[in-house]
Order: C-alpha cells, then structure tokens, then sequence
C-alpha cells in the first residue's frame, strides 16, 4: 500500500478524489489540524528539535507566502518560530508516515504548504501539483512550479481550440466590473456573500479564527485610504492617450496571490518588474498601468504609492478603460504572467513576461531579459490562428480533464464528482507512472 499525502482537498470535491485514491489501494493521509495552521494558531508537538534543512531563502518565500493571512500579521520573530516548528514538524511526520508522495490540488502558496514541498524534496519524496486552467475542465500537473505549461510529447488529452476558449471567456473575472454586466454583478457578489457566511459559521469554532476575522475588518481602514490614493493615482482617461504614441500595457496583478507570490520569482515585487522595464524602454516609450480590479490595501501601503510614483514613463490609467482597448494601443504586453498575456498572444501582440507563464510555449511570447532587442519584440509577424491553434492543441493534449479547484465546480452543469475524481487520480496514477514515481 502506497502512502500518500493530500495537500488542500478539505471541501466535497475533494473528498471524492480521496476516496478514489483509497479504492486504488492507496493509504491516504492528511493534515487533521491544517486549517489553524494556515492562520498561525495551531499548536505543533515535537519530540525533539532536528537540523535545520530549509534557508533563508526559503524563509523569505514563506513570509511572502503568508501575507495573505492579512495586513496585521509582521511579527516576524513569531513567523521565524512558526516556521522552524513547521519545518521540524513535517520532517518528522513524512518520515514517521512512509510518506512516498505528496499530492497538492494546487501550487503551494499559502506558506505551510510550501514548507511541505520543501522539506519534501529534501527528502527526495516524489510531489506533484495540479493547477485549475482557465479551460474549462482542463487542469495542469508537474512535478515542480517551473514545468507550468510545459509540453508532454506521450500526453494525448483532448484538444482545445481557440473557439473553445473564446465561447467560455474568463470564467473567474464573472461579476468583476470591467467583464460583466451590472446584474451579473449583483448576482456574483450575492453568492460569494453567502459562500463567505456559510464558510465563517463553519470555521469560527476553529482556533485564531475570530481573532483573525477581526483583524481582517480592521483592514477596512487601510482600504478605505487605499481607495483615496487610488482614485487621485490612476485616473488618466482613453480619450487622453494618443494612438500614435509608444505604449507598452502593463496591467497589475492582485496581490497577495499565487500568480505572483509563487510563480513570480524575484516579482512577487511588481514594482521591481516596473523599474525594470522603465530602466529596459527608450525615452519615448509609456507604460500604461492599470491597477487590478480586485485589489484592496494589501501589497498596497503609502510606500508603495510613493514608489510606484518614483517611476518614470508609467502613465497611470482609469480603471474604466477596457483591457482589450489599451492591448489595442500598445506595442507589447508586459505582466509577471498574468492572463492579459495571453489575451495578447489572441490579438496578435507580443508578450513580455517576468515570472512563470503557463503560454510561454506560444510565438511572440518574451521572457524579461535585459539582453532582449526591443526591435525583435515589436517588429514580430502576427501570426494567424492555425499557428496559435497548433501551440494551444499541443499545450492541452498535456492538460488532463477535470476539476481540481472547488471554486471551477460552478462553471461546470451538472458535474460528476465521482466521474470527476475518477479522471483526476487517473492523470495523477499516468503521470506518477510515466515520471517512475513512487
């Protein structure tokens, strides 16, 4: 019996995918107390200290990681200890458990799931990671972050086509302003709404969880002087750019978010991908920046307004303006690897990126290099849609079927979790197979 160890599947959907892996003989294992871990609070039993195995490196990566618990969470000689006791804690469980595979449902960004992966391959313990695609009931899976979007020649997953992708649209930006309609507005803020209550009646009796609701509302404060700074920052209008100009869209990602804290490498910092290309573009070059629309005060503080000021060539625009309009205008598209790049690839614009980007695979796609020429990414040949076909079929034949999110249930009528369970363990028991995995 092969032991196994499921990293982020405690809702209904991944209950079933557990079940699965039990039918299939496998000794499914999971962390019983992982919710009070990932607000801080859970009280860790040691036998005995052990040598320390993760660096600092590392360290700072899982401080990133832990923003997301919330603006009010910097004590870092506590965040130190939490993450010796993680590390030492996790050592000692893969070990006393036989642990021989590590399955996480999706890319380690959340801090403990992190400090897994690592002492993991430490450990030299097989890991795979499943990521939901924007493809409709399409998923990635690799062994390592760096592997997104990479092509398996011996895969044979169905196609997706351009149409395909076209006909669903962004799924996760539904009930965002700027993609959706006022009432479909309404009606997705009205169910997250209640997600949200039903999650917190659930969870409340979870140690640390009332304190950390309550220091989530205090950040109401910090959004509200966010929005000021906002709103007298990037308020530049469509009629105010001018069509012949040299611009390049660069629009931010929300933060904290693991587009950036984990497939970001040194750009989880965005500013420092800004400075960058300020420092790459010639003078006559701006930068369009577009703040996210779901962003609030985190990542967000009057220094980071000050510096992102400090900038020079960025020309701040109104959330107001359609993507696809300033895509239209630009000469390129610069993102960590943000989906607007792939946005861009479909209108025929190349593509700059900074972090990991599940379509680097696809033509005219850049990664940020100072060696780059600007005159080889603006001077490309836009490249027709049997081209851009072919990268995308080639890209999804190495994307099995099913559902690994929760949240990408919804988007799917009337889904199968039972057939849906069964096609995730049999990608992951293909793919463990084929990379002589456990």
């Amino acid at each position: 019996m092969k032991n196994i160890l499921v990293i982020g599947h405690g809702n209904e959907l991944g209950s079933f995918i557990k079940d699965e892996f039990s039918h299939r003989g496998y000794s499914v294992h999971t962390i019983d107390n992982y919710s009070q871990m990932l607000l801080g609070t859970a009280c860790v039993q040691l036998s005995s200290p052990h040598k320390s195995l993760l660096s600092n490196e590392v360290f700072l990566e899982f401080l990133q990681h832990l923003s997301r618990r919330g603006s009010f969470y910097n004590n870092l000689p506590e965040m130190k200890n939490e993450f010796i006791l993680y590390q030492n804690y996790f050592l000692e469980y893969l070990i006393t458990k036989d642990i021989e595979l590590v399955y996480f449902a999706n890319i380690p960004h959340e801090g403990v799931d992190l400090v897994i992966e690592k002492i993991a391959n430490k450990l030299n313990i097989d890991v795979v990671i499943t990521h939901q695609s924007i493809f409709t009931n399409r998923f990635y899976i690799m062994d390592k972050l760096e592997s997104l979007g990479s092509i398996n020649a011996n895969s044979n997953y169905p196609v997706v086509t351009l149409d395909d992708y076209k006909n669903q649209g962004l799924t996760y930006m539904k009930g965002v302003k700027g993609f959706s309609s006022i009432s479909e507005i309404i009606l997705v803020r009205i169910k997250k709404a209640a997600v949200r209550l039903n999650k917190l009646f659930k969870v409340l009796n979870h140690k640390g969880t009332l304190n950390h609701r309550l220091l989530k509302a205090i950040e109401i404060f910090n959004d509200y002087h966010y929005n000021k700074r906002f709103q007298s920052l990037f308020k530049a209008k469509f009629d105010d750019l001018n069509n012949d100009n040299n611009y390049v869209y660069f629009p931010l990602h929300l933060q904290p978010e693991l587009t950036t804290s984990s497939l970001g490498k040194n750009y989880d910092d965005q500013l420092l991908a800004l400075e960058e290309l300020s420092r790459f573009l010639p003078d006559d070059y701006k930068i369009l920046v577009k703040e996210n629309p779901k962003q609030k005060s985190r990542y967000r503080g009057n220094n980071w307004f000050n510096r992102i000021a400090s900038i020079e060539n960025l020309l701040f625009v109104s959330e107001d303006i359609q993507s696809s309009k300033l895509i239209d205008i630009s000469r390129f598209v610069a993102t960590i690897n943000g989906t607007v790049g792939w946005e861009a690839v479909n209108c025929n614009k190349p593509v700059v990126y900074f972090g990991t980007a599940w379509y680097a695979s696809f033509p005219n796609v850049f990664y940020f290099s100072h060696d780059l020429d600007l005159q080889d990414i603006v001077n490309i040949n836009p490249q027709d849609a049997e081209i851009k076909n072919k990268s995308l079929e080639n890209l999804s034949k190495s994307m099995p079927v099913g559902v690994v999110d929760q949240y990408y249930c919804q988007f799917i009528q009337d889904i199968d979790l039972t057939n849906n369970a069964k096609l995730v363990v049999n990608a992951i028991v293909d793919f463990t197979n084929e990379n002589k995995v456990i």
